[in-house]
Formats: structure tokens, sequence, C-alpha cells
């Protein structure tokens, strides 16, 4: 790969614009060494700096280092970061992902490979953060699935899954309007909606927000109890079958506003009996 000079300016903005939040990055080693451009691109993504986030998105992309990898720890972080308060399992979370990352770059697509990732990572943390360290990667690994689908799919029987899957999410969308939602649903549903109205939103956002709201709705409805955690893997097993940029945008700040409506947080001028 030549590294011309739009590239090294790339690099050289990048590290200058990465030195306050995640130290030094070493221009040369990034070109030269793919696991550590790797390392560097995957925690500047995490930060909070929306600049330095997108620079790491392009230069994935630009260099093809870890683009899926990289997308995939930024949605399940987000979601985290949206649906959990705890600000040390949001950090922890952060730090045990980039090492996992580091074993998950570069390999096969498959569900042997990721075990023997994990089982990599739990020899290389702390005793304490093990049993953390399993959970996360449990968690994170529909996520890495999904973000990788195109190549997972040369698996047959997966990939008519995923086809399967894909239809299903279609045939829903689509006739979102003509599901049966209980008294409660439309209450929480047409209480979204009056707040969308209230902030000023078109007619055309709220139609495609509650639309989205119902989705949401319809994949959430056989759960038992309603908690972060399950709105939270709901969001994950769902955000990855919107293929246009806009509607996964779109999907997600849905998703954090219709969280508080579907815990029940609804004033009182609207019954949810």
């Amino acid at each position: 790969m030549t590294l011309n000079n739009q590239r090294l300016m790339l690099l050289t903005k990048f590290a200058l614009k990465a030195k306050n939040h995640i130290g030094a990055v070493k221009v040369a080693e990034m070109f030269n060494n793919e696991l550590y451009a790797f390392n560097i691109l995957a925690q500047a993504n995490l930060t909070d700096d929306l600049e330095l986030a997108d620079l790491s998105e392009k230069i994935s992309y630009e260099f093809e280092i870890g683009f899926n990898l990289i997308n995939a720890m930024k949605a399940y972080i987000h979601n985290i970061k949206e649906f959990n308060g705890d600000d040390e399992f949001f950090h922890k979370s952060k730090y045990l992902l980039n090492k996992l990352a580091n074993h998950l770059y570069g390999i096969k697509i498959s569900g042997s490979s990721y075990r023997q990732a994990v089982e990599e990572l739990i020899l290389n943390v702390e005793v304490g953060d093990r049993t953390f360290s399993i959970n996360l990667a449990r968690k994170f690994y529909r996520v890495w699935r999904a973000s990788n689908k195109s190549v997972a799919e040369s698996n047959n029987d997966e990939a008519f899954a995923l086809i399967d899957q894909k239809k299903t999410f279609i045939k829903l969308w689509d006739n979102t309007d003509n599901e049966f939602f209980s008294n409660l649903e439309i209450c929480v549903l047409s209480y979204y909606a009056e707040s969308m109205l209230d902030k000023g939103y078109s007619e055309k956002d709220i139609l495609l927000s509650s639309r989205i709201a119902k989705v949401i709705t319809i994949e959430l409805r056989n759960e038992q109890i309603n908690s972060s955690d399950i709105y939270r893997y709901a969001i994950e097993r769902t955000q990855m079958l919107f293929e246009r940029e806009e509607l996964k945008r779109l999907f997600l700040i849905v998703s954090r506003e219709f969280y508080h409506f579907w815990l029940g947080n609804v004033p009182q001028k609207i019954s949810v009996m």
C-alpha cells in the first residue's frame, strides 16, 4: 500500500487530534504495523470526540484496517452508554472490548475462531475481570457476526437464516401499520408520537420515527421484564438489519428516545392501564 501525500496528511491530522485523548500516536508505526494501527483507531473511535471518531473511521476504511470490527465496537458501546448509566461499567466495557478486539482482528469469521479469541483474552486479563470479560464477549458476539454478515454468509446455513431474517424484517417494516397492538402498546406509542409533535418534529419525521418505534415494540413484546439489558439486546439485534446509514442513525435516535416510554415513564394524562 502506497503512502501518498494525502494519506500521510490524513494520518498526521489524526495523530495530532488523538494526542489529547489517547496519547502520542506513531504515524510511521500506524502504516507499518496493522495491529498497532487497529488498536489506535479502535481506541480513538470510542472517544467522545466526534471529529476524532470520524477520522478513525475514514482511516480504517481508506487503509482497510478493521472497518467492520470498529463499527461493531462503536455500535455495542453506544448501546451501553445509552441504556446503562453506570460509568464504571461503561469504562470497563470499553477497556475490555478493546482488548478483545485485538484478538478478533484479522481472524476467520466463525464461532470457533471467536471462542479461541475469547480464550486468549481471558488468559490476558486480571482474574477479577474474567467473568466480566466472558459476559461481554457473549453479548458482543451477535454484533460482531452481524457486522461481518457478508463474510459469514459463506456458510450456506447461516446465509439462508440471514436471508429469512431479512425477509421477515422487510415484511414487518412494510406492515407495521396493519400490526395489532395492545392497549398498553398503543398508549406508549401514542405518547411517543405526541412528544415528537411537542418538539416540533415534521410530519414525515414523526411517521418514520413512529414506525421504527413500532418495530422496537414488536421486537420487545415477548419479554417478561422491562430492563435496560433486555432493551439493549433488542436494539443490538435490530439495528444491524437497517442497511441505509441515515436509517441506522435515526434508529439509534429513536431507540434512545423511546426507551423511557417503554419503561413506563409516561405522564398521568395518558393511561397505560
